[in-house]
C-alpha cells in the first residue's frame, strides 16, 4: 500500500512526536487532526484562511477610495492576448453543459442584513466602482442565476 520511502517517512515522524510527547511530561496533549483538518480552510496560496466576517459599509469606507476618485479599466485593455480572449469571449471556455453540476452552487454573501446589503452597493455605485446591468445580463442555467457573493455573473 504505501512504498518503502512512505513507510520510512511516516515511521520518522511517528517518533519524533513519540519523542516531543514523552519530553512533555503529559502537559502536552496531541491535536484531533481530524477535527483540526476539518476547520482550518486553506486559500489559492496555501495560507490559512479564517471564517468570513460579515461586510459592514462603515468598516469598509475607510478602505475605500474618496468620491470621485474610483474609476474603472477595461480588464482586456491590460490583459496577455490569451487572458484577453477569456475576458471577452467568456462561453468558449465553458465546459459542455453534460460536464455542469446538476445544480447552480450558490454563494454565501457574508453581510449582517439585506439593508446592509444594498446599502454597500449603493455606496460602491456612488463611487464609481461598480455599475448595475440589467437583470437579463445575468449568466444563468435551465432559469437559475448564477451569482458570485456579493455580485452577479454577467
Amino acid at each position: 500500500m504505501y512504498s518503502l520511502a512512505q513507510c520510512t517517512a511516516l515511521n520518522n515522524i511517528r517518533e519524533s512526536v513519540e519523542y516531543f510527547c514523552r519530553g512533555s511530561n503529559g502537559s502536552f496533549k496531541p491535536p484531533c487532526w481530524d477535527t483540526e483538518v476539518r476547520e482550518r480552510k486553506i486559500d489559492y496560496n496555501g495560507d490559512e484562511s479564517t471564517h468570513a466576517l460579515p461586510i459592514v459599509l462603515e468598516e469598509l469606507k475607510p478602505c475605500l477610495p474618496s468620491p470621485g476618485l474610483a474609476g474603472s479599466v477595461l480588464a482586456a485593455s491590460l490583459a496577455a492576448p490569451h487572458v484577453c480572449d477569456w475576458l471577452e469571449n467568456p462561453d468558449k471556455f465553458l465546459l459542455p453543459k453534460d460536464q455542469w453540476p446538476t445544480t447552480v452552487p450558490k454563494a454565501t454573501v457574508q453581510v449582517t442584513s439585506d439593508q446592509e446589503y444594498y446599502s454597500i452597493i449603493q455606496y460602491l455605485r456612488e463611487l464609481g466602482i461598480v455599475e448595475f446591468i440589467d437583470y437579463a445580463d445575468i449568466f444563468e442555467v435551465d432559469g437559475t442565476k448564477v451569482l458570485n457573493g456579493l455580485f452577479p455573473e454577467g
